[in-house]
């Protein structure tokens, strides 16, 4: 079944298993070159058992790391000491009792029945164990994504370490071949007078271990040149990741697909993070955005560290993927329009906030232009006082009360407008003018026929409206009326569900745009 190539616990077994192989294998080279006057110790022999049982976990850990660190962006630190316990549990008791149960079925349906039972019930506490486990404070760390190249160099570095063990053990035994040799052999008083059978056995000897000791020298020089290659990759590997996260002189916006909502990823000449909106869907326990989508994207580009957090509004679609965000990331500063919401989800964003101490800004108090490493942000709506004008003006809703944010970095501009409609539109037309002018639209509302009035088109002008939506989403976002009134003001449309991840570079002169996909038409 060739699909299996691309699951991820095949990869992972058959990893381990190599690792596992590959290891043990060098380590009983190790063993038998210098424990062979143990052989007949039983202590030494149960010791020998005891430490390949420990080899056998730590080589599988070792071999899969980073392949766990690829998919699930994090190293258990527990793993060792958990195995110690699982693994028999499973390997003599779960697995015995299930292959006995497959063996006794043909004779005998309720013994094997009760096999199976004997089987659920153990399970059910190892389970349970190892949950409980999970949730220490210190089980696991969360890391970033490694690359492919960083995966291959890890490889090879593993494989030269367990070399280098190797070949120092038997480096060790062929010198000592060797000294004997030649001591015996060529340099030995009796050479002269011993050139019968015995002499040239002794001439053989020596010319073995002389052939030895110079392929284990080359091979330590093999290694050696092995370690300095992958070093000298690594250094420009992060040589070059740090030059994308913190010496890069453009402004990078990345609309992320996160299906129906809003995430926007936008990295600051000097390595200033923020974030706007995390999408989301209603119940984090079915599918967590952040943690499934953002989180790993995140990671991909080594982003440890989200210096500012944005939520437009406390909407699920944009709300929920920011709470693993705000409680796994080093978020510092989070900013709203102050608007809350009798929701779980915000709740819980209220009390990752509160718990992590970050800095909440309150929006009456906050400067309404700011300037970030040469990016300008522009806070053009609500008015200050909307919260006290929404008790009387109905229309005043979660949606039409999205925080709406102009990013502007030289010539080149951005504006992200939140779920705002026509009549939040008209007010801010009214509030901003001709500020609204950008290159590159966040599409309001997800391309609902609320919002993108004329009015606002006719004051926005974007030369591209990019459009975050899920793909065949129930809403039927967007609307065909929407298309065309971008499309008659000679807007070039890109949409998430469509292109997927829309990346926009500029150094403030010129924009560069890369869809992850590219459309047809």
């Amino acid at each position: 079944y060739p699909p299996s190539l691309f699951s991820i616990s095949f990869q992972l077994s058959f990893l381990a298993v190599l690792s596992i192989f590959c290891g043990l294998s060098r380590i009983r080279a190790l063993q038998s070159a210098s424990g062979a006057k143990h052989k007949a110790d039983v202590g030494w022999q149960w010791r020998r058992k005891l430490v390949a049982f420990f080899l056998v976990s730590f080589f599988a850990i070792c071999g899969t790391l980073p392949l766990v660190m690829f998919y699930f962006n994090q190293i258990s630190l527990i793993g060792l000491f958990a195995n110690c316990i699982v693994v028999p549990l499973v390997g003599f008791g779960i697995i015995p009792c299930g292959l006995f149960a497959t063996f006794i079925y043909p004779f005998s349906i309720p013994i094997a029945f009760g096999c199976v039972r004997i089987c659920m019930l153990v399970l059910d506490y190892v389970l349970i164990l190892v949950n409980y486990m999970a949730r220490l404070p210190f089980a696991a760390i969360k890391t970033f994504t490694p690359s492919i190249l960083e995966i291959l160099c890890y490889y090879v570095l593993g494989w030269v370490v367990l070399e280098q063990l190797t070949a120092k053990s038997t480096q060790s035994v062929s010198v000592g071949n060797f000294n004997r040799a030649t001591a015996n052999g060529f340099f030995s008083k009796n050479y002269l007078f011993n050139t019968g059978r015995f002499g040239l056995s002794r001439i053989f000897a020596s010319t073995a271990a002389i052939q030895r000791w110079l392929a284990q020298m080359l091979a330590g020089k093999r290694l050696a040149i092995a370690a300095l290659a992958v070093i000298l990759v690594l250094t420009a590997d992060s040589g070059y990741w740090l030059f994308q996260r913190y010496w890069n002189a453009d402004l990078r916006v990345t609309f992320i697909d996160v299906g129906q909502g809003s995430a926007t990823l936008l990295e600051l000449p000097g390595g200033h993070a923020v974030l706007i909106d995390g999408g989301g869907f209603s119940d984090n326990n079915a599918f967590d955005m952040g943690a499934r989508v953002v989180a790993p994207f995140l990671r991909r580009k080594k982003i440890r560290t989200i210096d500012t957090v944005v939520l437009s509004h406390p909407n699920s679609d944009h709300l929920n993927g920011l709470i693993y965000i705000a409680r796994y990331f080093n978020v510092k500063t989070v900013w709203t329009n102050g608007e809350t919401k009798d929701t779980l989800g915000y709740k819980d964003f209220k009390n990752v906030i509160d718990r992590n101490h970050l800095d909440f800004i309150d929006f009456e108090l906050m400067p309404r232009k700011q300037l970030i490493n040469g990016v300008e942000f522009s806070f053009l709506y609500p008015p200050a006082d909307f919260l006290a004008r929404k008790a009387t003006e109905k229309w005043r809703t979660a949606n039409t009360n999205s925080l709406v944010l102009k990013v502007s970095f030289g010539n080149v501009a951005f504006l992200f407008p939140g779920d705002i409609g026509r009549r939040a539109e008209k007010e801010l037309v009214d509030l901003a003018g001709t500020d609204l002018a950008c290159d590159v639209l966040l599409v309001p509302h997800h391309g609902s026929r609320s919002s993108s009035s004329r009015l606002f088109l006719a004051n926005v002008r974007p030369d591209i409206a990019v459009i975050s939506v899920g793909w065949k989403n129930r809403f039927r976002f967007p609307h065909a009326t929407v298309l065309r009134a971008y499309q008659k003001n000679g807007c070039r449309i890109l949409r998430t569900d469509q292109n997927g991840a829309i990346v926009f570079t500029t150094d403030g002169r010129t924009l560069t745009v890369k869809p992850f996909f590219s459309a047809a038409g």
